[in-house]
Formats: structure tokens, C-alpha cells, sequence
């Protein structure tokens, strides 16, 4: 009996100890204050002017160097992206191999055309490499887009496909039409109705060479494709004295009057899918419908067109 009350005892002992013990408040490890971990992250963090370089930074011409890559834009309101290829005290040249435009080239800039000059990062080898497959791709879907030679693999070895004559003749004329159309944009740039032409080019040249004066952007970009802009003034004339005389040849062929039209293109549809063949004039008009309805619309609007009568230069004398 003895030894258990010893035990019994022991054992109160050790119970009330453990419950003593875990109502004391736990001493956690010295360390730092918050206001002392706050101080420490603020100055292992970077300052300001050790962050990363901004993505473009304004600066002056005499600033630039050869090799510098920039955004150029010029009072016009045109960008310009390329690299510095020079400066000189009147003009600036940039080179757009590896620009993410469409423009190709050298292309030399006037100083004074120039209103804000941009400085960009330089770009890694793989950028360059980037962009210039992206300017490849590029180019191979321009070119898909205006052949018309289709392929085929036959035994293992491409066979290019012959083109009917109907197929050349529309490949002649898309190509022709694209051409006209960039001859057109550079005479809505600079528009002979406007005072654009040989006059002014020389009225350029005499106040820049003989009364020094400089010349505006517009002005100079006029003097250094003025021979094209003549040529895509005289093309674009000849091409519309052309397109009027093939609706007047068409129009007269099949003279709405008489019957040609939507109905008469759709009969012969019919006929043609039902194995009927057709005449050569009847093909004819199927094949022309297209440009047919075209001139039948120019015809029209021609004729909408209010005239003018002529002005008398005296009034009419009165009769008392």
C-alpha cells in the first residue's frame, strides 16, 4: 500500500507540472523587429535608377550614331523604324532590313522633315533573325497571292499545269489592274489637281538651290519620285482611255435595249449545263458579263451627270 501511494502521488505531480508548463507563454526566437524587416528589404531592393532601361527614350539627332536602332517620325505624322546607318548635317539614313514594316531598303530622311526621334533597345541576333523570316513569309504570300501556276506531285516529280487562254488573260489583267493601282496611290499622294507636276518640282528646286530655302518633307519626297509619279500620270491615263473604249465596244455588242442581261445570262447558263452548245456571241457574253454589267453601270452614271450649260457673258437684251 505504501508504494502505491508513492506512485499515486509521483503521478499527480508530473500531471500537474505538464499543465503548468503549457500555460506559459512560448518565447519564440530573437529576430527583428517589423520596422527592422522593412528597413532590410528596402535596401536589398534596386533603386529606381537601377531598374531595367526604358523601352524607348527620347533624344536628339546629334545624339545618334551609326547602328542606332529608332523610331523616326516625321512631321508628316509618319513612323519610321530601322537603324542608323548615317547622320549627316542635312540628312539621316536608315536602314529597314529588320524593320517590322513593309518598306525595304535605304531610305534617306531630311533633317529639318524629322519631329521626333525615338531611340529603341538593340535587338539580339535572334530578334534579327526573327524578323527577318517574318519579312520573308511575308514576301512568299504576296507572291501566292499573284501566281496562278497551281502544281501537283505526279510519280514523285511536280508538274506545272498548264493555264488556258481565258486563265492568262485574267492573270494579265489582275496583275495589270495591280499595277494601275499603284500608280493611282502615288497620284493620290500628290494629286496634279492640287498643283502637283513639273511646274512645282521646279518651283522646289529654284527656292532650295537658288534662294537657299529648305523644303518640306511632302516637297522632297515629291523630287525624289517624280519620275515614277510621270510615268504613273501617263499610265494611269492611257489605262482609263482604254478601260472607256472596251465598255463603249461592250455596251454596243450587247446593248441592254435589246434584251441583253441578268435573264439572258441565266438562260444561257441553263442551256450551257444542259449540254446545248452555245454561239460564239453568246459565249462571249457569258465570259464578259462581269465587265459588261461594269460599263453598263459607267454608262449610266455618265448619263446622270448633270451638264452644264455655258454661261451667257452679257445678259439677254430686253425688248421695251
Amino acid at each position: 500500500m505504501r508504494w502505491g501511494s508513492v506512485v499515486l502521488v509521483i503521478g499527480l505531480l508530473l500531471v500537474l507540472g505538464s499543465t503548468t508548463w503549457s500555460q506559459e507563454p512560448s518565447q519564440s526566437p530573437a529576430g527583428p523587429s517589423p520596422t527592422d524587416r522593412s528597413a532590410e528589404a528596402t535596401s536589398e531592393e534596386p533603386s529606381e535608377a537601377e531598374g531595367e532601361a526604358p523601352v524607348a527614350q527620347v533624344v536628339a539627332l546629334t545624339e545618334l550614331v551609326k547602328g542606332d536602332h529608332v523610331n523616326l517620325l516625321v512631321k508628316t505624322g509618319q513612323n519610321f523604324e530601322g537603324h542608323v546607318v548615317a547622320v549627316g548635317p542635312t540628312t539621316i539614313v536608315l536602314d529597314f532590313s529588320f524593320s517590322l514594316q513593309r518598306v525595304t531598303g535605304v531610305v534617306t530622311f531630311p533633317r529639318d522633315g524629322i519631329a521626333v526621334v525615338m531611340k529603341l533597345p538593340k535587338l539580339s541576333k535572334e530578334e534579327r533573325e526573327a524578323r527577318l523570316e517574318r519579312r520573308r513569309q511575308r514576301a512568299l504570300k504576296a507572291r501566292e497571292q499573284w501566281t496562278m501556276v497551281a502544281s501537283t506531285e505526279l510519280k514523285g516529280k511536280p508538274q506545272v499545269l498548264e493555264l488556258t487562254p481565258e486563265q492568262k488573260e485574267e492573270r494579265r489583267r489582275a496583275e495589270e489592274e495591280r499595277q494601275v493601282e499603284q500608280y493611282r496611290a502615288l497620284l493620290r499622294e500628290f494629286p496634279p489637281e492640287q498643283g502637283w507636276g513639273p511646274q512645282r518640282l521646279a518651283q522646289i528646286r529654284h527656292r532650295h538651290f537658288i534662294l537657299g530655302m529648305p523644303v518640306t518633307y511632302p516637297e522632297w519626297r515629291f523630287w525624289q519620285i517624280f519620275d515614277e509619279w510621270s510615268e504613273a500620270q501617263t499610265i494611269v491615263e492611257l489605262y482609263e482611255q482604254r478601260q472607256k473604249q472596251e465598255q463603249q465596244m461592250l455596251v454596243t455588242l450587247f446593248p441592254p435595249a435589246e434584251g441583253w442581261g441578268p435573264a439572258v445570262k441565266q438562260q444561257l447558263e441553263e442551256q450551257q449545263a444542259s449540254g446545248k452548245e452555245l454561239t460564239k456571241l453568246e459565249a462571249q457574253f457569258l465570259k464578259d458579263y462581269q465587265r459588261w454589267q461594269a460599263a453598263v453601270a459607267a454608262r449610266a452614271a455618265e448619263q446622270q451627270k448633270p451638264t452644264l450649260l455655258p454661261t451667257p457673258s452679257q445678259p439677254p437684251a430686253t425688248t421695251p
